[in-house]
Formats: structure tokens, sequence, C-alpha cells
């Protein structure tokens, strides 16, 4: 087993350690996801090069101009984070990625192991999450496919809405996965 594999294999097991299983409360659920991958890409999209070298390398995938927006292809989604930066995301932590040698200068690194991520579903989620985060969740403001990197009750996560159930995607250093888990434990027992 290379050091590559090593590290993850520890890093699944203890996303598993923190993860406590699922929990469910009344009108929010807590899960963690232990299967996304997930790259951070930095470049300058507005070269074309770089939009085909990334369609070319991610099934088609373009990367969204607008911080907050998110494009989808295949089983590829990229959320940009910033005017240089997107989040390269899949359900394949697994997967080896790289542009071609002759795509424009760029950095792109697999942060699959750098990440807690967990999911909070439910038809309070948006209202419990919304006393959580320093962003307007509300269903004018952040749609479906919308992403942005926040605070939540004060640690740092980059948040997704995946659907309208609605179903919030929560990324956040790993060693701050446990404490994450347990506040949102903690504040989704109102919604009981």
């Amino acid at each position: 087993m290379s050091n590559v594999d090593y590290r993850r294999s520890v890093a699944l097991a203890e996303m598993e350690a923190l993860s406590f299983g699922g929990a469910e409360v009344g009108d929010v659920s807590l899960e963690p996801v232990t299967d996304q991958g997930s790259w951070s890409l930095r470049a300058d999209a507005s070269n074309d090069a770089l939009q085909s070298a990334v369609a070319a390398a991610f099934d088609g995938l373009s990367l969204p101009q607008d911080v907050g927006q998110s494009s989808q292809a295949s089983a590829w989604t990229a959320l940009c984070l910033g005017p240089d930066e997107w989040m390269l995301i899949n359900q394949d932590r697994q997967a080896e990625v790289s542009l071609a040698d002759d795509a424009p200068h760029h950095s792109l690194v697999n942060v699959s192991d750098q990440f807690a991520v967990l999911d909070v579903a439910g038809p309070q989620a948006r209202h419990m999450l919304s006393k959580a985060v320093q962003i307007d969740l509300s269903e004018e403001r952040f749609a479906v496919g919308q992403g942005a990197r926040t605070l939540a009750a004060k640690t740092q996560v980059v948040i997704r809405l995946l659907d309208d159930s609605p179903r919030f995607r929560l990324m956040t250093r790993r060693s701050f996965g446990g404490y994450l888990w347990a506040w949102l434990q903690d504040a989704s027992r109102e919604y009981a």
C-alpha cells in the first residue's frame, strides 16, 4: 500500500469515527458523507485554453464565473469559491485526475482528506442552519446549486444546497468534524 493509500484509509477511518452514524431529530436529519472526492483548482478561468482543458479532463465540465455558482457535467460538480478558485467534486475519493500538460498555469490539488462532509436535510434544515451560518439561506437568496464558503458555528465551512427537500452539504476541516456534528445534533433537537 502506498503512502497516499494509507493516508486516505486513515482519513476515512477517522471520519467514520467522528460521524457517530446518521441522526434524525424530527424535521432535521444529519448524515455523514464518506465517499465525496474534492479537488481545489486555482487558475484563470477567463483563459479559453484552461476551460478546454477542464472540459477534456472532467467530462465536459465548465467552470462557473460567478462566486457561489456551480456547474455540473456527468459525475462532476464545479463550485466557484472565488474569482480564481473552484472546488471540483465527485463521489469517488480515489479518482486520479489531472489537467493536460499543456493546460495554462494552474494548481489542481486533491483535498478530499482535508474535509469532514455532512449532509443536513429536512423541512427545517434551512431554518436550523440559518442560526449557524453568516449568510442568507432564504429560498430567494440561496437556490439549488448555489454554494459559499462561510462560518457555521464558528467553524469555516463550504456549504452547498443540493436539492429542494432541502438538503445541504457542509464541508469543514476534518479536525472540526466532530465539533460541527455535535453542534448540529444539539441545534436540531429544537425541531424534534
